[in-house]
């Protein structure tokens, strides 16, 4: 929707009286004025042809007037009339999340302005809004709203201040809040860059981004009587009240403030920041006060301090560190140690296994003993099958079981007695050094698991594979013992004859 040409219609009344706020626009005439009257039936054909054609009501005579009978009210005499504007239906612009209004009035704006919280979950500002302005010498541009006079026609500037400031999700991890009710903290909501004269507007942006951004380097907060600062000492005080003065070298110094501590290391930095200010509060006063006093010294001086604790900070961290490493050095000899012994074990059982087979056998044909018929054989290679079976499965849970009480052990020391470094760095550097150890024993352990039961599954089934051997050689020696007995039984016979 054109608001250029809407402002226009309204400014060309005269002697007009102006009632506006976010939501409505009331305009009414004491004065008869027949040039007045005519133009309430193009203004009411503007928004019909934009498509509100019920955002406008028209009262003349203090009595509701239809469509129908606009044209003959236009034609008699009138003493009063009032026009009731409903903005809610032009908010949508087709874009998603922006919003667009207007406000005839700058000091109608100025006055609704100024009666905004900045924590209220209501308050416009937290949403996406381009706003015409009539009166207006510049444009004000916001993170989440631009600010635009009536008829302007030069190019908007790009809004950078609001880049490197914490979003409300950031801030709701830092700062406690001790109410029930939503309390939305949100400098990005207002913090603003403009070339605009208008000291008036300027100053009430000011109060809004300075409440906002004061209120995001706190501890805890319940509400804008109740804040509590935990530093050095610990205080309970108002946030701020109405003999605060909040001057733009005092906003600026705040965004500098709330953009240190949410560089990096936050907690810490807030920290350091309300240890140095809670020694200048005066819990007579408000936090506003103070910071507007001793502000730009305690950033100072938190910076200085913090230098040297991060420097402090990083020898342990390297020292810790280091140890951190050792441990999972430790950890990942175990992983192959463990894998190096199962196979080790596993050739000492098979050479064992040689060995007892090698000795059997040969027993038997030193001694031409029938172990097969009398089952010794059977009975060897089913307890060797039984040995193989329970050996893997006791190793395995024994190399399983020590691997998990190492890794526990390891986390257990990690939570009591490692301080500097974060759980997620700590995490990570275990999963980066021992995926591949975890990898290889997923994948060699079940191989050599599956070669014991192979064994095992052998043995089990070579007594019969031998029986059936040594039953088709005794058939074979037979049937040969019994050629030679024929053979010789001939030769005999043949002797007798003669």
């Amino acid at each position: 929707m054109d608001f250029d040409k809407l402002i226009e219609i309204i400014d060309s009344y005269d002697s007009i009286n102006v009632k506006e706020s976010w939501g409505y626009i009331e305009i009414s005439c004491d004065i008869n004025k027949r040039e007045n009257l005519q133009k309430i039936k193009l203004l009411k054909d503007y928004l019909s042809d934009e498509g509100f054609p019920n955002s406008i009501s028209i009262k003349i005579d203090n009595a509701r007037v239809d469509d129908d009978d606009l044209d003959s009210y236009l034609e008699d005499d009138t003493s009063n009339w009032e026009i009731n504007i409903n903005k809610i239906p032009f908010f949508n612009t087709g874009y998603i999340d922006v919003r667009q209004n207007f406000f005839y009035s700058i000091e109608k704006f100025q006055e609704w302005l100024s009666g905004l919280s900045p924590f209220e979950k209501e308050n416009p500002f937290h949403k996406k809004n381009n706003l015409i302005i009539n009166g207006l010498d510049h444009v004000i541009l916001g993170d989440k709203f631009k600010i635009i006079p009536y008829k302007f026609n030069g190019n908007i500037e790009s809004f950078v201040i609001g880049e490197s400031l914490p979003d409300l999700n950031r801030i709701n991890e830092v700062v406690h809040s001790l109410t029930s009710e939503e309390l939305i903290i949100s400098p990005l909501s207002f913090v603003y860059q403009t070339k605009s004269n208008n000291e008036t507007i300027i100053s009430i942006l000011n109060k809004l981004a300075s409440i906002s951004l004061s209120a995001s380097i706190v501890n805890e907060i319940k509400s804008d009587d109740f804040i509590t600062v935990d530093g050095i000492r610990r205080l309970n005080l108002k946030l701020f009240d109405d003999h605060d003065i909040y001057k733009k070298e005092f906003y600026n110094d705040l965004l500098k403030v709330v953009k240190w501590i949410y560089e990096e290391k936050t907690i810490t930095r807030q920290k350091l920041f309300n240890d140095r200010i809670s020694l200048e509060l005066d819990e007579s006063k408000t936090y506003i006060n103070a910071l507007s006093i001793h502000l730009k010294n305690s950033l100072s001086q938190a910076s200085q301090r913090y230098n040297f604790v991060i420097l402090e900070r990083k020898d342990k961290y390297i020292s810790e560190l280091k140890d951190l490493l050792k441990d999972v050095r430790s950890q990942s000899d175990l992983y192959s140690q463990k894998i190096r012994t199962l196979l080790n074990n596993l050739l000492r059982d098979v050479l064992a296994a040689i060995v007892l087979v090698g000795f059997t056998i040969f027993t038997k044909f030193s001694d031409n003993l029938l172990l097969d018929k009398i089952s010794l054989l059977k009975y060897v290679f089913y307890f060797l099958a039984i040995y193989y079976v329970l050996s893997a499965i006791i190793q395995a849970i024994v190399d399983i079981t020590d691997v998990q009480v190492s890794k526990n052990e390891m986390l257990y020391w990690k939570a009591t007695t490692k301080e500097l470094i974060p759980e997620k760095d700590f995490k990570k550097h275990i999963e980066n050094s021992l995926k591949d150890r975890k990898r290889s024993l997923k994948i060699l352990y079940p191989t050599i698991i599956i070669l014991y039961l192979l064994l095992a599954y052998t043995c089990y089934k070579f007594p019969i594979y031998f029986h059936s051997i040594s039953s088709e050689k005794t058939k074979k020696e037979k049937i040969n013992n019994d050629k030679v007995s024929k053979y010789r039984s001939q030769q005999s016979s043949g002797s007798s004859g003669r």
